[in-house]
């Protein structure tokens, strides 16, 4: 996704941006020139991927599992990934999920894995929580 971004500068040369993810991006702007000539350069860098959610566990009910998590007030909804590997591949169950809590219903007997990232609308998909797992169900 392109950054969007909007500016306004006003006579006494100074610039305001709003922009919606200050917390990947960061801001580097040149001038050069004096009086009415004078230009200036934006570019919008991104920093890194932003952190996921923290405190991923979860608790086995018959062969349903719930997976709870604690996240960062900018991310707006998660994805939930499952394995049956620690080390994958991972496949996305679930996105969109609103709240910190999902349940994986109805699981066949087996091993599995589980790990959730979550979504800011402006910078994308969020580094992954730490694994949970195995998850054994009998």
């Amino acid at each position: 996704m392109k950054p969007q971004f909007s500016f306004r500068a006003n006579t006494r040369r100074e610039l305001r941006i709003n922009y919606r993810c200050p917390l990947v991006c960061q801001l580097e702007a040149s001038s050069s020139g004096s009086g009415s000539g004078s230009s200036a350069m934006l570019e919008i860098l991104p920093v890194s991927r932003l952190a996921g959610p923290v405190e991923l566990a979860f608790v086995i009910a018959g062969a349903n599992v719930t997976l709870t998590w604690s996240a960062q007030t900018y991310i707006y909804s998660y994805a939930v990934y499952r394995a049956t590997s620690s080390d994958g591949p991972y496949a996305l169950i679930t996105a969109n999920v609103l709240n910190r809590e999902f349940t994986d219903s109805g699981r066949p007997a087996g091993t599995y894995f589980y790990k959730v990232t979550g979504v800011e609308p402006s910078a994308g998909e969020t580094l992954p929580s730490p694994i949970v797992g195995p998850v054994t169900i009998t």
